[in-house]
């Protein structure tokens, strides 16, 4: 198949950005076809690294003739999109050439999806909340709403992942977060704020945060943090800004914990790290077996928890290495289960196989 894939969002870098590079990775490795129109540099270069050809766009009305033509001298069989300005443009190129798109759901929002639902060849939430969403909102029939996770590697559940004990040798527990520094993203803070007294209170003294990411908000983010360290004499920080997949990877197998929440969280539980989920709209605790699909659903915090939902507080399944290698183990199997990338691009392919 020829599959193109046109993402935009707000932020230069972010969990969109790295699903559709997954995407478009998985896609390429499998012999399609795949080309991508984005206004990040970064995922036009990493796309081509993989095969992919590119056009860089802004997705302004000013370029969406350049746009159309590329697409028509390029000649492909179906688009997939990412939400909002990407679907619009989408939809646009599928009006003018015919080409089926493919609409796709990320957060809690509807995209007036009641407006032009009829036109989309196919709906894709990453989770079962966000369908349940798209059929509220949009009305759309629930199982006119494919249901395809995110997914990362599974050569990261290769990793041989770090011990707790060789984690804690140097007797400092190490926390990894990662994600935009936006306003949409302060709770994390104030999560990491209420971890590093609660971890206190069970005497861990020596807490690192290494924060990966970046946005307008690293100011901010950054006089927050410097005044935890204040309050806090045993409290580090690093705002360490984007990091290339390797070494993010490499972060989080060697942190005790990553506080966060999207695909970060998935790539934590495969190396091995347990993760309190935090996201842009709830704190949802320690990933536990018992919690498990409502977190997930959730996307870690990034959307609502069901009804009377209760996250998990017990640190001391952190501070123990028994429970810790526990914790790691079931992470690991969880994501082994349903969250791979492989998983993601085989029903991927299954949905627009449909659409050609």
């Amino acid at each position: 198949m020829r599959i193109l894939v046109i993402v935009h969002t707000v932020s230069s870098w972010g969990g969109v950005q790295e699903w559709a590079l997954t995407l478009i990775q998985g896609l390429a490795s499998k012999g399609h076809t795949v080309g991508v129109i984005a206004p990040t540099q970064r995922l036009i270069d990493e796309a081509k690294e993989a095969g992919a050809r590119g056009l860089r766009s802004d997705l302004a009305e000013s370029d969406l003739s350049e746009c159309l033509g590329w697409v028509q001298e390029s000649g492909w069989d179906v688009i997939v999109s990412s939400p909002m300005r990407s679907r619009e443009v989408s939809q646009y190129l599928s009006h003018e050439t015919g080409i089926p798109f493919v609409a796709t759901f990320h957060g809690v929002y509807s995209d007036y999806v009641q407006s032009w639902k009829d036109e989309a060849g196919a709906l894709v939430a990453v989770t079962g909340l966000l369908a349940k969403m798209v059929h509220q909102i949009g009305g759309v029939p629930l199982e006119q709403v494919a249901v395809i996770p995110n997914g990362v590697p599974e050569s990261e559940l290769a990793r041989p992942g770090v011990s707790f004990e060789d984690k804690m040798e140097e007797g400092v527990l190490r926390i990894a977060m990662a994600s935009r520094l936006d306003i949409d993203k302060l709770k994390q803070l104030e999560a990491l704020d209420n971890l590093v007294t609660q971890l206190s209170d069970q005497g861990v003294e020596r807490v690192h945060a290494t924060i990966m990411g970046d946005g307008s908000g690293r100011g901010y983010f950054n006089s927050r943090l410097r005044e935890l360290s204040e309050r806090n004499s045993g409290f580090t920080y690093r705002l360490s800004g984007w990091l290339s997949l390797p070494d993010m990877l490499a972060e989080l197998e060697h942190s005790t914990v990553s506080l966060t929440a999207g695909r970060t969280a998935l790539h934590s539980l495969a190396v091995g790290t347990p993760v309190i989920g935090v996201g842009a709209r709830e704190y949802v605790g320690l990933f536990v077996s018992s919690h498990v699909d409502a977190i997930a659903d959730s996307n870690f915090g990034d959307y609502f928890t069901p009804q009377g939902f209760e996250s998990t507080a017990d640190l001391s399944l952190l501070l123990n290495p028994g429970s810790y290698a526990q914790l790691a183990a079931q992470g690991r199997e969880w994501v082994r289960q349903g969250y791979t990338a492989e998983s993601m691009i085989e029903s991927f392919e299954n949905l627009l196989a449909r659409l050609v």
